[in-house]
């Protein structure tokens, strides 16, 4: 895949200054990863309206890696996946 650098950041804790920036941006592009809701904690977890996070720092789940590689190498559409 070629790398894609959208002048806006999709996430909002994965800027252009990051190493990892256009790595993000295609898997996304190419709907390998979604991300997150942001989630505003005060008073209740509720999502912020338009606000997707990638968190970075967050271990991923051997289902979520699983996910990933297999829309990875199938070909599209993906929309029968649970």
């Amino acid at each position: 895949w070629t790398l894609v650098s959208p002048g806006t950041p999709t996430f909002t804790d994965v800027g252009p200054a990051d190493w990892f920036y256009s790595y993000v941006e295609t898997a996304y592009q190419y709907e390998v990863v979604g991300g997150y809701d942001c989630l505003g904690l005060t008073p209740e977890p509720t999502p912020t309206t338009n606000c997707r996070e990638f968190r970075p720092n967050f271990p991923a789940s051997r289902a979520q890696i699983a996910k990933m590689v297999y829309i990875a190498i199938t070909p599209p559409p993906h929309h029968f996946l649970p």
